[in-house]
């Protein structure tokens, strides 16, 4: 619980930032989790952005469409046209059928003056498509007048040194995962970035003193439990990445009480959005009429560490099929 959260390092001020959206309680980098992420007070959305096959910027994870979707294939290899048409909110609710893939370009017109964005260059193998990439992300962020508010990461040293040449105005984080010989920090100078963004696997004390030391801020991912997040501000981090922004703001920030219990609400639209849908705070009356279709499931990475427990329909009214979920980035 959020009292039960103390000392000066909880209290220290660091960046929330909402991991594909509130993704804890809404169904990742769909409209229903930017818009929870917004209500909640986060400081900033991360999503992931990649190319379609005609060339437009479409918002999601994974490299295949299968997990987050009922289509099937790779996103690269998959016309605007027929993204657009997908269900991605059903793999999570039976109830958000109508979460379509949003395009960067709408996510950054509602964002600009709400919120600001994280956007992942969401590639790896370098070459011609991580440039290609990185200039169609940049050339939109400019289009919002964006580039001073938004963020720019990528794994890929490619994709990362071409956004920082595009737009040096623009903050570039580079991504590592924490595996591998080789010193992230170095590889941050020798890309152009400018800030580091760390799986916690690979935090270390030395790591987070030297990233101070040299004014490279020090972002991590992914943050979702009260015990991870008192480790992290322990050791000066300038952000964190976390699926659960409400409970996140709650330990780092006294007095703010997260919104437990909240469900995504498919019928309402957001403004600004002709995709969007609100959220809404189940109330005493409506749990009880819903209290055989909610349970407390289970979640867990892809490498089978427990992360947390969400509110969400039981796996059994998830499309009829087993709930998984990708930990990474």
């Amino acid at each position: 619980m959020a009292g039960d959260v103390e000392g000066p390092a909880m209290r220290r001020h660091v960046e929330v930032i909402a991991h594909r959206g509130a993704s804890a309680t809404c169904p990742e980098n769909t409209w229903a989790a930017f818009r929870r992420a917004a209500e909640v007070g986060a400081d900033r959305i991360e999503l992931d952005a990649q190319l379609s096959r005609d060339g437009a910027v479409v918002v999601f994870h994974d490299s295949e469409l299968d997990r987050t979707t009922d289509g099937s294939g790779p996103v690269t290899g998959t016309d605007l046209v027929d993204l657009s048409e997908l269900d991605a909110g059903s793999w999570f609710s039976s109830e958000l059928a109508d979460e379509r893939i949003p395009l960067l370009d709408e996510v950054l017109a509602w964002s600009v003056g709400r919120i600001p964005l994280n956007v992942e260059v969401k590639i790896e193998g370098g070459g011609e498509p991580a440039t290609s990439l990185a200039r169609a992300v940049i050339e939109l962020i400019r289009r919002h007048g964006a580039a001073r508010t938004t963020v720019v990461s990528s794994f890929d040293p490619v994709a990362v040194a071409e956004a920082a040449r595009l737009c040096p105005e623009c903050e570039v984080a580079l991504l590592w995962d924490g595996r591998g010989d080789g010193d992230p920090l170095e590889r941050v100078r020798s890309t152009g970035a400018t800030a580091l963004h760390l799986a916690l696997r690979g935090l270390t004390g030395e790591l987070a003193g030297r990233a101070r030391d040299q004014g490279v801020p020090l972002r991590v991912y992914t943050v979702n439990t009260e015990e991870e997040m008192r480790r992290v501000l322990d050791l000066g981090v300038a952000g964190v990445f976390t699926d659960r922004p409400a409970e996140a703001l709650a330990w780092t920030r006294p007095g703010q009480v997260p919104s437990w219990g909240h469900f995504c609400n498919p019928h309402a639209p957001v403004g600004g959005s002709p995709r969007g849908h609100d959220l809404y705070s189940r109330s005493r009356s409506r749990s009880r009429s819903r209290s055989r279709k909610i349970s407390e499931v289970f979640w867990g990475g892809g490498s089978g560490e427990e992360l947390f427990f969400r509110k969400v329909p039981s796996p059994r009214t998830l499309a009829g099929r087993p709930v998984t979920r990708n930990a990474g980035i």
